[in-house]
């Protein structure tokens, strides 16, 4: 019994024993299998990383290839570019030279031209001083023959100054009015007030400006009665502000020695600069035909004409008789026909303003005449069939527009017209040495500077490339170059226009009641108060 029991229990412990072998022999190999697992997964991710390593080492070796084609490509191009830019300059200095040139043959052949001009005509003089001894003539014609002279070429300049005016109107708005002072007007403060002036422009009035050579009126467009009147030669300066389409002029009020500046807004800024000419020229040929006005009893005696030297010279020409004008009419010859300003007419008017010419609406004269009249013409009109003494002007050439172009005005005139003006006012003219160029007189620093404009095959030029200038394509474009760079002039063109008869007028005591103002209609803006705000 004892013994079975013993046996049994053996069986039990080998049994155990086996299963606990069998367990740990199953446990080994899960151990075996899972390290084995690990062992590969760990292969796998190892070479995994290999893999992308050598993956983003070929594409930094392709990237870094590639920078080097376009590096490559770039330094080619540059090569390229730098050989097409040298290329170029010197296509360019070759041209330059080949222009400075032919500016310089030009030139000598200009310079041998005007030499050889010079010693034909001192000998055809020596030829016809050996040939016939002209008598001498008496002291007294010969001491007024220079005056003479000076008068024919005054006469004609008048004549076609006069032949070209045209009284105009502009359809335009009214701003209002600042106070400039007494004395000398400071023009660059007059520019700044037309300028704040634009603040005012959404009250402006309808009103039409009536320029003609008696002097400004500004027709109220609601009422159509005459709201201001100002003879020319109480006048002082008009300038222009083209960015805003704002013309004003400034002028003395009635028994007042303040001046005003009265504003108006144009339609456009070729109006304003068209409003701007044509005061311009009223002044400058206001100032001619005071010049040329000849005293009571004054007598010129005209030199003989003297015979060509050559067939080639020009025989000189009889000046035209200086131009007259007729005043305005009156309301008394209103509705009788009203005569243009004529060329024709023998003796030359004054033209001085009245009380009845300072309240007459022109544009109330002749109702047909001005339903014709549109606002200022910038392109030719029709010509008329009867000519009216108010018409818009006719522009042709675009140097008829301008008010520094005076094609026939004397040297000595045009000196004197800019010695009593401010420092940058200019004048060009047509040149009487050389035909065919311009002469632009200028005054700086109180003298009188003369430059040739020359017109040459590739443009307008003043001067020479050497110093800085360049040809224009037209006059207008190289003068307004010169009011923004001087180049070689001692300075820089102003534009603003002065009417040197306006202290003259004063001097001579001028009539109050050629002038009028409707103290109803002015309105004078306080600037100073604006500004301050402004700057508030």
């Amino acid at each position: 019994m004892y013994l079975l029991e013993a046996k049994k229990k053996a069986e039990r412990e080998a049994a155990k024993a086996e299963a606990r072998k069998k367990r740990e022999d199953a446990k080994r190999r899960v151990l075996e299998k899972q390290s084995a697992a690990k062992d590969d997964a760990q292969r796998r991710l190892k070479d995994a990383q290999q893999q992308q390593e050598h993956r983003e080492r070929q594409r930094r070796e392709a990237a870094a290839e590639e920078e080097r084609q376009l590096k490559a490509a770039m330094e080619r191009s540059k090569a390229t570019a730098k050989a097409e830019q040298d290329r170029r300059a010197a296509e360019l200095a070759k041209q330059q030279e080949d222009e400075d040139r032919r500016l310089q043959e030009a030139l000598r052949q200009e310079k041998q031209a005007r030499q050889a001009r010079a010693q034909r005509q001192q000998l055809a003089q020596r030829q016809a001083a050996s040939k016939s001894a002209a008598p001498t003539p008496p002291a007294s014609v010969a001491a007024t023959q220079p005056s003479s002279s000076s008068s024919s070429k005054l006469d004609k300049a008048s004549s076609e100054m006069h032949q070209a005016w045209r009284d105009a109107k502009v359809k335009c708005k009214y701003v209002g009015t600042f106070e400039v002072g007494e004395g000398n007007i400071d023009r660059q403060a007059v520019k700044s007030g037309i300028l704040v002036m634009k603040d005012y422009i959404e009250g402006a009035r309808p009103a039409t400006l009536v320029i003609c050579l008696e002097g400004i009126k500004v027709v109220d467009s609601d009422s159509g009665k005459v709201a201001m009147a100002h003879a020319l030669n109480r006048v002082s300066m008009c300038s222009v502000d083209v960015n805003h389409s704002l013309f004003g002029f400034v002028a003395k009020n009635p028994r007042s020695k303040m001046r005003y500046c009265h504003v108006f807004e144009t339609s456009s800024p070729k109006h304003a600069q068209t409003t701007h000419s044509l005061v311009s020229k009223a002044f400058k040929l206001a100032f001619v035909r005071k010049k040329s006005v000849r005293k009571p009893g004054e007598r010129h005696v005209s030199p003989p004409p003297a015979g060509p030297a050559n067939p080639k010279s020009e025989p000189p020409s009889t000046p035209a008789p200086p131009p007259s004008l007729p005043q305005v009419p009156t309301p008394a010859t209103a509705a009788t026909t009203k005569p243009p300003r004529s060329i024709t007419d023998t003796a030359p008017p004054q033209l001085s303003p009245t009380r009845e010419w300072a309240r007459e609406n022109p544009l109330q004269q002749d109702a047909a005449l001005d339903a014709s009249l549109s606002e200022l013409a910038l392109q030719p009109p029709p010509t008329p069939s009867i000519p009216s003494p108010l018409s818009e002007p006719e522009v042709v050439d675009p140097l008829q527009e301008v008010s520094w172009y005076q094609p026939g005005l004397p040297r000595d005139i045009a000196m004197e017209v800019l010695q009593q003006s401010h420092n940058g006012a200019f004048l060009v003219r047509d040149s009487q040495s050389q035909p065919g160029n311009f002469a632009l007189t200028l005054k700086s620093n109180g003298a009188m500077h003369h430059f040739i404009i020359r017109n040459t095959p590739v443009g307008y030029m003043m001067g020479t490339e050497v110093d800085g200038e360049k040809p224009f394509a037209d006059l207008i474009s190289l003068v307004h170059s010169h009011t923004r760079h001087r180049g070689i002039l001692p300075c820089i063109l102003e534009m603003d226009s002065v009417n040197v008869t306006e202290d003259g007028a004063e001097e001579e005591g001028g009539d109050d009641d050629e002038s009028f103002i409707d103290p109803d209609y002015q309105e004078v803006r306080n600037l100073r108060e604006r500004r301050r705000q402004q700057r508030q």
